[in-house]
């Protein structure tokens, strides 16, 4: 199967790659600059994008990169950047031609991409995946200097690129973390559950992406009459009834924060965890966001002391 979506991707790559490489295309992600920070000029709608499909269990999306020429210049906005993956979807690889695999969640590939590259910014990349679903990409522009020659912040936000592989079921929507949460959302994970007479069938997850289209997407291969679970990082989990068929929009809202060790409930591990790492700014006891272990986070665990989440089984 490796081997088969490997050439896939070979041959696919290099037709797509010398038919894009003629011009910039309207999906193309063209990088610049803003207030002083390197940037994604265009799309400016971060896109949902189908997935091609040239083989059974072969889904290819062909993604263009190039730097952003305003209306009027004679050169491109900037000289160099960086396009840094921040997160991916397992199972999701980005390929380039005559380069390998570039993107995906292994740690033994790049993870990044400088342009320009072979004295060109414009580039092709082709993203494989081998089964329905939607899958997530997730970048940032950094290390920008512009056409100047002048250093660039790095960008800000989270650039997502949803991709599409095959027609799944797909739930779509916002998510409300706690009052009592103040850090930014994309740090907390969203895993989705689907469940039917007992048992998980389904499972999908992927960071909150609140500059995203769609702060959330995901896509299921189960239909009918389901259980939704839905988990946000550091929440108790909330429960909610669906048949599910097509593309359905649910949000979410989290009232109850508190689960240090995600295991769906606020116990005495929570607040030993909180304890423990108190006056530090450790990632495991830092419940409210604000890289700090106060007495904010020992408040929120003691508020909620002995609550489970809808999902408990």
């Amino acid at each position: 199967m490796k081997q088969r979506c490997a050439l896939a991707v070979s041959v696919v790559g290099l037709i797509l790659f010398s038919v894009g490489a003629l011009a910039q295309h309207e999906l193309d992600v063209l990088y610049g600059y803003e207030n002083g920070m390197t940037t994604v000029i265009q799309p400016q709608v971060q896109p949902v994008r189908q997935m091609v499909t040239p083989q059974p269990n072969t889904y290819l999306l062909d993604v263009g990169m190039d730097f952003f020429v305003p209306e009027g210049w004679q050169g491109f906005m900037l000289r160099s950047c960086r396009v840094q993956q921040v997160w991916i979807s397992p199972g999701l690889v980005g390929n380039k031609s005559r380069v390998g695999t570039v993107f995906s969640s292994s740690s033994t590939t790049p993870n990044y991409f400088d342009l320009p590259y072979g004295g060109t910014p414009h580039h092709h990349f082709i993203f494989a995946a081998n089964a329905p679903g939607v899958y997530v990409f997730d970048l940032k522009a950094t290390n920008g200097v512009d056409f100047q020659g002048r250093a660039l912040a790095d960008m800000a936000h989270v650039y997502r690129i949803y991709m599409v592989a095959g027609n799944p079921n797909r739930l779509y929507g916002t998510v409300q973390p706690s009052a009592r949460y103040v850090g930014s959302l994309y740090d907390l994970n969203l895993r989705v559950g689907l469940w039917s007479n007992g048992s998980e069938v389904d499972r999908s997850e992927q960071p909150v992406n609140p500059w995203a289209i769609y702060p959330y997407l995901m896509g299921f291969r189960t239909s009918g009459n389901v259980e939704v679970v839905a988990k946000l990082q550091k929440h108790l989990s909330v429960k909610v009834s669906r048949n599910l068929s097509g593309m359905q929009r649910q949000d979410w809202a989290f009232a109850v924060l508190g689960d240090t060790n995600e295991d769906d409930r606020i116990d005495e591990e929570d607040l030993q965890r909180v304890a423990h790492f108190f006056a530090s700014s450790h990632p495991s006891g830092d419940v409210t966001g604000d890289s700090k272990v106060n007495l904010d986070d020992l408040l929120a665990v003691l508020t909620y002391y002995g609550q489970s989440g809808q999902g408990m089984r």
